[in-house]
């Protein structure tokens, strides 16, 4: 017979208990907000009350959910992006300890039960103070968990596996350290004087539950700890409309989804504009007001904010900075990728998928004179000269379609705030 604390779990295990969680994020990039939306959302649709904060200006997508939301202090758009282009990491930090009061007090307004965090940097050390759960949701390549390093030596003498995991490895260990002297040395001098210990390398933005919205085929990571879990694509559904010109899509001729935001489009636009319009139609989004209100040929459709679900099952090529997001959008419809990289984290990306031979791509920065031609090929490899970029998107379409990330990260967090639940 089964004693009555055993009996007490196994009921307590079948229980699923309601939680408060207050969503943290950096609003300064779609995907940080996006894929920790979709995840709300799940939750939110199982009963749980679900609170956001943060600061950046897609905080807005939030809003049109209708969730509660809670702007907070943060790097400005512009500071971000030159963060990220001109690698002033320092930008990032400026603010730390501001950010970190604020988090701290706005955890102690809503005492939620848990918290839900994607690239706030400030709230790891805000939930260590408060001693409070933290799920964190990031990229392999942003953990001391990945395999691939960023810039990846090993890739120019591949031929020899002894060699290139002897170099992966020690790239690895630089990157650690160089990430920890020159990007967070700001934040671990906060860290320090408000009395937490310092943190090494990439362990500032780890969690107690770390959920990878990857794919080991796409993004490879070392062995994984127990509280490490590969959830799968966090794809973006918005409610948006089926856009007005899908009647005039014309399938007989190549389709191309084009989305850059607005750094480094206008120039893209250039060349794109003398593409054949007899072989090609373009869609294009961007956050660029001026460049909604440009006049382009009748073949070219732009949007501010676009469904993909309606559009990506008809393209033939998606052209992108190299966000993970739009990346796994891109091959959860079989759709090959062109890359022009904005900064090394988009790079990096586009490395991967130019390895898992998905897609072309190059820094946009390396581009010399406004010279293009080198694009316009790219396209032409991708959709006329060679078969094996869609054949590839296709596969991993495959693959992509055995995963619900959202629903698997709804069932760990669920599983871990029972666990805390029944030990206490």
């Amino acid at each position: 017979m089964k004693s009555g604390v055993e009996t007490l779990q196994n009921l307590l295990k079948k229980e699923i208990f309601k939680m408060k969680v207050l969503c943290l994020v950096n609003g300064h990039a779609v995907a940080h907000v996006s894929r920790t939306l979709e995840i709300a959302k799940e939750l939110k649709k199982r009963g749980h009350n679900i609170i956001f904060g943060g600061g950046g200006e897609y905080l807005k997508i939030i809003k049109n959910e209708k969730f509660t939301l809670y702007e907070l202090a943060f790097t400005t758009q512009e500071e971000n992006k030159i963060g990220m282009v001109e690698g002033k990491y320092e930008l990032f930090y400026k603010g730390i300890e501001k950010w970190i009061y604020e988090d701290i007090n706005l955890i102690k307004k809503i005492n939620p039960d848990i918290l839900i965090v994607d690239n706030r940097l400030s709230s790891f050390s805000a939930a260590e103070i408060l001693k409070i759960p933290i799920i964190n949701i990031a990229n392999i390549h942003i953990t001391d968990y990945k395999k691939i390093p960023f810039n990846n030596v090993g890739n120019l003498i591949n031929n020899n596996n002894f060699v290139l995991k002897l170099i992966n490895n020690f790239e690895l260990m630089c990157e650690s350290f160089l990430f920890n002297k020159i990007v967070t040395k700001e934040l671990n001098k906060t860290r320090l004087k408000m009395g937490l210990k310092e943190k090494s390398g990439f362990s500032n933005e780890m969690g107690d539950i770390i959920l990878f919205p990857d794919i080991p085929e796409f993004n490879p990571s070392k062995k994984l700890p127990s509280n490490c879990y590969y959830i799968g694509p966090l794809i973006w559904h918005n409610k948006l409309k089926k856009p007005s010109f899908m009647p005039k899509l014309d399938k007989n001729k190549k389709i191309i989804y084009l989305t850059m935001g607005s750094e480094g489009l206008e120039s893209i636009l250039d060349v794109i504009k003398d593409l054949d319009q007899n072989k090609f139609q373009l869609i294009i989004t961007t956050s660029s007001d001026k460049l909604i209100e440009t006049k382009l040929p009748k073949w070219i459709f732009i949007e501010k904010y676009i469904n993909t679900d309606y559009i990506l099952p008809y393209c033939d090529l998606v052209i992108t900075h190299g966000g993970n997001g739009t990346i796994y959008q891109a091959l959860a419809s079989g759709v090959p990728i062109l890359g022009l990289a904005n900064h090394n984290e988009q790079f990096y990306n586009i490395n991967r998928a130019i390895d898992c031979k998905v897609g072309l791509g190059i820094k946009l920065k390396s581009i010399k004179n406004n010279n293009f031609e080198v694009v316009v090929k790219m396209i032409d490899e991708i959709l006329f000269e060679n078969d094996i970029y869609k054949k590839n998107a296709l596969i991993f379409k495959d693959i992509i379609s055995k995963y619900d990330g959202k629903k698997k990260a709804a069932d760990i967090i669920e599983e871990y705030y029972n666990k805390i639940n029944i030990s206490n």
